[in-house]
């Protein structure tokens, strides 16, 4: 699945570009949610107001700083 992967949970929120690892992540994610966009810049966008939407219920919510577009590799132990 080729695209990128708006993320986001009551936790955390950011991009995929991989699925597998989208899939492997997940389970770290409080309220999981996904939704596939056509570019960077619209994932990043829906994964913030997903998130936002779901501190609103939340008084103790998550506050975190914009997300930076990096890359991480696996690493195998």
């Amino acid at each position: 699945m080729n695209g990128y992967y708006a993320v986001a949970g009551k936790n955390a929120y950011g991009v995929y570009t991989n699925y597998a690892k989208l899939q492997k992540d997940r389970t770290y994610i409080a309220a999981f949610r996904c939704q596939r966009c056509d570019s960077y810049e619209e994932a990043k966008q829906e994964a913030e107001l997903i998130f936002n939407l779901m501190q609103a219920d939340n008084p103790f919510g998550y506050k975190i700083e914009e997300i930076e577009r990096i890359t991480i590799q696996d690493r195998k132990v």
